[in-house]
This record gives structure tokens, sequence and C-alpha cells, in this order.
């Protein structure tokens, strides 16, 4: 039952942290007891009713788009959100990779990453990092892939 209701309440948190059209309506019903043990529990109810936007959440899923490069790579020109990014290392040694905000090197630094061999460098941004004028990842010599995640913003 703890379960069940923290399954609900994370959900019912995660949807209105997304903007879904969420209401929630009525009295909380609260029910105070004991355990065996003596412990004061309270519980509360709250009943939940609405229309939750998936044509939203489809539409921005389908706007996400995801790219993989093996080498130093312009990704994106011009404004957008990045959420994800990743590093992979091959077998021959560390590798390194650095994700520009512009069009080349000469941009700002948003975020360093690095891997010891086979291994991988993750960064999962919610709600994103704003970057404003392009999308750039470079990665040393034992780069096996660099992945990123954005939605580019149309002006």
């Amino acid at each position: 039952m703890k379960k069940t209701a923290l399954l609900f309440l994370t959900g019912v948190l995660f949807l209105l942290f997304i903007g879904a059209d969420v209401k929630l309506f009525g009295r909380g019903d609260t029910v105070i007891g004991q355990d065996p043990m003596g412990v004061v529990k309270a519980r509360t109810m709250i009943f939940m009713e609405g229309n939750i936007m998936f044509d939203e959440i489809i539409k921005l899923a389908k706007s996400l788009q995801w790219e993989r490069r093996t080498v130093t790579s312009l990704i994106c020109q011009g404004p957008g959100i990045l959420f994800h990014a990743s590093i992979v290392s091959n077998q021959a040694g560390v590798v390194d990779g650095l994700i520009y905000d512009g069009t080349g090197t000469a941009g700002e630094i948003m975020f360093d990453m690095a891997a010891v061999d086979n291994a991988s460098d993750r960064l999962n941004l919610w709600p994103g990092r704003y970057f404003k004028k392009g999308l750039y990842v470079v990665g040393t010599a034992n780069v096996e892939s660099i992945t990123v995640g954005f939605l580019p913003i149309k002006d």
C-alpha cells in the first residue's frame, strides 16, 4: 500500500512538474491511527481527475533530436535546450569530451566529460541546459562516440 501511494504521488508530482493539465479536487480525507507499536500515523486520500495532455507530451518527444558522432562536430546551429549528453571510450584509453555553446571551440564550454577505457560518462539534465549559439562537441582520440539529446528552438 505504501509503495502504491508513493508511486501515485510521484506520478502526480511529475505530471505537475512537466506542466500537464492535472486537476486535484475534493477534500483530503485524513485518517489518524496508531500502529501496534504506538506510533501515530496519518493518511490523506487525494482524488484526481482531469485531462493529462498526452498530445503535448508526444509532441515534445517527437521534437527531441538525438545525434551520435564519432568525431568533433557542429551538432546544432542556433539556440536550443540540451537534455542529455554521453561520451563512450574505446579500448585504447581514457577519453575527454567538451560540449560548447557555440559553432566551434571559441564558444563557451558548457560541460567537460571524461571516461576511462571501455566506459562512459553521462549527463541527464532536467529541465535542460539552454544554449544560445549552437551545440558543438569535441572528443579526444579515444572517443568511441558522443551522443547528445536536445531540442532546437526555432526563432
